[in-house]
């Protein structure tokens, strides 16, 4: 299969799974507020922080040994099962000792499930991926996804029916909702498990020779860096805004701000999920022109979208998810900016990881997070949230020209790097999605 064939199947089969993401994002941000979903996403922020390090980020070794064929899949598997066994571990300590004060205080087993399920799932689609089946995992996460929406159309929909029957008081209400998410994650990741399991079988599960482990150790442990740093990158901003603001509600208006940027970037990641074992293979020949035609498309088109949303978006953002997120409106509109080189960014990381070069990408992200730190603390006290989006779009950019610049150095004589989109650009869209 042609990489434009796979690029246009992982568009369809991760965009119905995001799309699945995002309605249950804005029914959650409906039905419990900005102050309340600030308060949840915040703990999930620092929940995912450690899923993160205890995860080692091994799905990038599983992606790059398993598509490139030199590592066996049950020794793969094996690996991920044992590593995910012990990140309970470090959930179970982080919901029992860390939550132990915080109103989402759900007993320490519950946030151990939730951690290995969370990492199964980071671990099952590295592996589906690493075999180009885009459809199988994406289809089955989007499914436990529709029974969650389920359950927030009809609290969104149907109050006073379930006020009835469910007579709970405020805190039990919020309980109930952020529960029904936690057990949402853990169900994707028992799911997922169960199909790849299916899928390939029969399979030999084998115990990784100690040779084999340390191989993917030592690229984990690289991808890890970069990931951390990446994380930071995207997130550092929510504690900044939380200690400087120390205001649930405009908390919650930027971590909603942040999940759309997010999103979008989540488009051209869908891409880079096909870039990457495309790129480790070294079977593509005009792979590094087809990813420069990319970021000219990504650049253009984001900047068309993004100036509509930011014209219309005092409006739209309220509609859409409830009054208590009127402050919204500015914050995204000076992220806009961020949000279009981090879409190209994306892209290159992927051609730096499938090179083994991840180090280019460890250079750039802690570039953008010094960058985004020290403009928190200087732009935070004085503008708020909207100082906040400002830091992290320069951050972005600053990031996005570091990698341009060392993308542009790879090969001699290279293409010049452009942002505009050609017709001939737009063709090749169209032979992507089948228009020609």
């Amino acid at each position: 299969m042609s990489l434009t064939r796979k690029i246009g199947q992982n568009f369809i089969w991760r965009g119905v799974y995001l799309a699945s993401m995002l309605l249950s994002n804005i029914l959650f941000a409906r039905v419990l507020g900005a102050n309340a979903s600030g308060s949840f996403y915040f703990v999930i922020n620092n929940i995912s922080l450690l899923i993160l390090l205890a995860g080692f980020c091994l799905e990038t070794s599983f992606v790059y040994f398993g598509s490139s064929g030199k590592i066996a899949p049950g020794k793969l598997i094996v690996a991920g099962l044992v590593w995910a066994m012990f990140s309970g571990i470090a959930g179970w300590i982080f919901g029992t000792i860390g939550l132990s004060t915080s109103p989402f205080g759900f007993p320490g087993w519950i946030w151990a499930l939730f951690t290995v399920s969370f990492v199964l799932i980071n671990y099952c689609s590295a592996l589906f991926n690493a075999k180009q089946d885009f459809k199988t995992y994406n289809i089955l996460l989007t499914l436990v996804n529709l029974l969650f929406i389920l359950g927030l159309l009809g609290i969104d929909f149907l109050p006073a029916k379930l006020n009835k029957y469910l007579p709970l008081g405020d805190a039990d209400f919020i309980d109930l909702v952020t529960f029904a998410y936690v057990i949402t994650v853990i169900l994707q990741g028992i799911v997922v498990l169960i199909a790849w399991l299916i899928k390939n079988a029969p399979i030999s599960f084998e115990w990784p020779q100690n040779a084999e482990w340390a191989q993917i150790i030592r690229y984990a442990s690289l991808s890890l860096t970069a990931n951390l740093v990446f994380f930071l990158v995207y997130r550092v901003d929510y504690w900044f805004v939380n200690y400087f603001q120390n205001d649930a509600t405009q908390l919650g208006n930027y971590i909603q701000v942040s999940k759309l940027g997010q999103l979008f970037i989540m488009l051209p990641s869908i891409i880079a999920t096909v870039v990457f074992p495309a790129t480790a293979l070294s079977v593509q020949p005009t792979i590094r022109k087809e990813i420069m035609r990319l970021c000219r498309l990504f650049f253009t088109f984001y900047f068309l979208i993004l100036v509509i949303i930011s014209a219309i978006g005092y409006w739209l953002f309220p509609f859409i998810f409830g009054a208590s997120f009127s402050q919204m409106y500015q914050a995204f509109a000076a992220l806009c900016p961020g949000i279009i080189a981090l879409s190209i960014q994306s892209l290159l990381a992927a051609w730096f990881a499938g090179r083994n070069q991840v180090r280019f990408n460890v250079y750039g992200a802690m570039l953008a997070l010094l960058v985004i730190v020290l403009f928190n603390v200087i732009l935070i006290p004085k503008f708020g949230i909207n100082g906040a989006a400002i830091a992290s779009s320069i951050g972005y950019i600053a990031y996005c020209v570091f990698s341009i610049y060392k993308f542009q150095k790879q090969e001699e004589p290279s293409e010049k790097f452009s942002f505009i989109a050609t017709r001939e650009d737009i063709r090749w869209l169209g032979s992507i999605v089948g228009i020609n």
